[in-house]
């Protein structure tokens, strides 16, 4: 009998550790250490021995399949550059509206809907209008990331991550642009962060910041 993670569920190896996200419970956690080692040597193609299996099923965790074990870690580059402007800290007087408004409804949206949802139209919007979607070229959207990230100085991004990437993600899609939505995490101590990254290149943030985590979901 296969097993396999929860359509739901993802996972990743982060500082030689099992993580795992429930995006229906919204929460990350890790594994024990004696449930960790039998999952990761489930993951190398070994077996999964019962008691593992029980305490996995249980908890609702992994479910049966006919395909067997996988982490459902999306595939993303590793970052190599940034797209953050010279222009960054130009003050501005005017709030930039489009990028303003999908912060406020995405803060009112991580508020009063379950982040699976959330999650859920990104990817679904972002499958329906694969075929039409622009590439991120060098001229254009400096200027429309640029507008993005003025904002920051009328809606505060500090330990807001998720809320700053998502409704980054739903504003380029405005332009016809739909690169991924990133959550990692890191272990020792713990810690997760959200960007948004085009191929190899992170859009809101800098290499350093984000190389310090490990994908977990990717949409």
């Amino acid at each position: 009998m296969e097993f396999a993670l929860r359509t739901d569920v993802y996972g990743c190896i982060a500082n030689g550790r099992v993580v795992l996200l429930d995006l229906a419970a919204d929460r990350y956690f890790a594994l024990p250490a004696e449930t960790d080692a039998a999952v990761q040597s489930w993951l190398n193609g070994n077996g999964l021995d019962p008691v593992t299996t029980s305490k996995l099923v249980g908890a609702g965790l992994i479910v049966q399949s006919e395909t067997g074990c996988t982490l459902q870690q999306g595939a993303v580059a590793p970052a190599r550059s940034t797209r953050l402007p010279p222009e960054f800290a130009r003050p501005s007087l005017l709030p930039p509206l489009l990028p303003v408004l999908a912060q406020i409804r995405t803060r009112h949206d991580l508020k009063h809907r379950p982040l699976n949802d959330i999650i859920s139209d990104i990817r679904q919007n972002k499958c329906r209008r694969a075929k039409r979607a622009r590439p991120m070229d060098r001229h254009m959207p400096s200027r429309i990331i640029e507008r993005y990230l003025a904002s920051r100085r009328f809606i505060s991004a500090q330990n807001e991550c998720l809320r700053w990437s998502i409704a980054m993600v739903r504003y380029l899609r405005a332009y016809g642009y739909y690169p991924n939505l990133v959550l990692g995490v890191r272990m020792m101590p713990f810690g997760a962060h959200a960007w948004v990254q085009d191929g190899d290149t992170v859009l809101n943030d800098t290499v350093e910041q984000v190389s310090a985590y490990t994908p977990i979901l990717v949409v």
